[in-house]
């Protein structure tokens, strides 16, 4: 079981440096620094009279504000509420402009699910535009359930569990890693491409959250110690700080989104790290739930029955017999069983398991065909080695 973890692990890294996840996170870093003013005009202009009713409702949002750029919530909410005061004097035109600025952040967001989960969506132009308009409005709906939770937590929860003096401060910080982790399972969600199952969202975005809450005082006491950070940048420092924050919110958000993925696919990635070329391959504890564990004499699979799959050897000898006689041995490495399968005919031997410790990967023909967009080479590889010769064969020798 540990050793399966560490391959999920070990794969998520992989993928994340694959994916060029640093490159990622400074995108998005520069994306959601241009598209966060007009975001959040655009929530001052829709929501701003239940915002500013409630001095509850507008602390609970300025703390939001500060979770995603501390130390500039001031400035930013104080500009904020000067447009809201003046929106007699907003139009349309200057609403769209505010929507269109926010979809550079939207774009890249979708980016990064969509390279992470090797999805692409091809859209038409009027469709992707009203996708990026209704992604605009999630994010906002997203902003907007964050604040309430808090709302929630400080007016209605927090006057409860404060009697309970014993563990009121692991209540406290349970209930903000609660509210944190629900919204990004909804954000994960909402952008997710593909059909995924809940708990490996709750997986992904429970290291987005638990990295979240952590960042904040471990930053808070790197300045402490390093209170001449960003000193070289002068009056700049300020920017270099934020800068630097967003980065890191950005950089453990895809690391939540490649742990997802690598949950979601780890079948189907441990069938890409089998049959590359890399030279470190994951070892027979870590692929238990996929493998099936013969003893010497049962059969694989008989002749003549559909092939819809082929096998890896991880472990162990196994014997293909025709006409009950051997006629080839496949041990570790090897894979048997392609040729029918690609070709989608029936078997053209037996496979027999020849030692008490063979260990069989089964790939089926839905797999193989998924695995063109994690590595393409490798079914190319495949159908070189296994299709053309014989189909070479074919034409060499007519009937």
């Amino acid at each position: 079981m540990t050793a399966y973890y560490w391959f999920i692990i070990c794969e998520t890294i992989r993928h994340f440096r694959k994916n060029n996840g640093t490159l990622l996170a400074s995108a998005l870093t520069y994306q959601g620094l241009l598209s966060f003013i007009p975001f959040l005009l655009l929530i001052f202009l829709l929501l701003g009279k239940y915002i500013m009713s409630s001095d509850v409702v507008f602390l609970n949002f300025k703390k939001t504000i500060s979770l995603f750029l501390p130390y500039s919530q001031d400035i930013i909410i104080k500009e904020a509420r000067k447009l809201y005061i003046a929106e007699d004097h907003w139009s349309i035109a200057s609403i769209a402009v505010c929507v269109w600025f926010t979809f550079p952040l939207v774009n890249g967001l979708k980016t990064l699910f969509s390279s992470v989960f090797k999805e692409k969506i091809n859209r038409s132009f009027l469709r992707e535009l009203a996708s990026d308009v209704l992604s605009t409005f999630i994010l906002m709906f997203l902003l907007v359930f964050l604040v309430l939770g808090e709302v929630i937590y400080i007016e209605i929860i927090k006057p409860i569990i404060k009697d309970i003096n014993a563990y009121f401060d692991l209540i406290d910080v349970t209930g903000n890693f609660v509210l944190t982790l629900s919204g990004l399972i909804l954000f994960y969600y909402l952008f997710i491409p593909v059909k995924v199952k809940l708990k490996h969202i709750v997986a992904g975005a429970s290291l987005t959250a638990i990295a979240w809450i952590a960042l904040r005082p471990s930053f808070a006491f790197l300045m402490h110690i390093n209170p001449q950070m960003g000193f070289v940048f002068g009056s700049l420092k300020a920017i270099f700080v934020v800068f630097f924050w967003v980065y890191m919110y950005f950089y453990v958000l895809i690391l939540g989104v490649e742990l997802t993925a690598s949950c979601s696919q780890i079948r189907l990635i441990a069938v890409e790290s089998l049959l590359s070329l890399r030279t470190s391959k994951p070892g027979a504890k870590a692929l238990a739930r996929f493998t099936l564990s013969l003893r010497d004499g049962l059969p694989i699979y008989d002749k003549g029955v559909q092939a819809d799959s082929f096998y890896y050897v991880v472990s162990g000898l196994v014997s293909l017999i025709e006409d009950g006689q051997p006629q080839v041995q496949k041990m570790s490495g090897d894979t048997f069983g392609v040729q029918e399968m690609l070709c989608n005919s029936t078997r053209a031997k037996t496979a027999v398991a020849k030692s008490d410790d063979v260990i069989i990967f089964p790939v089926h023909s839905n797999e193989f065909k998924a695995l063109e967009k994690i590595n393409p080479l490798i079914p190319l590889m495949i159908i070189k080695n296994h299709l053309i010769p014989v189909e070479k064969n074919k034409k060499s020798n007519p009937l």
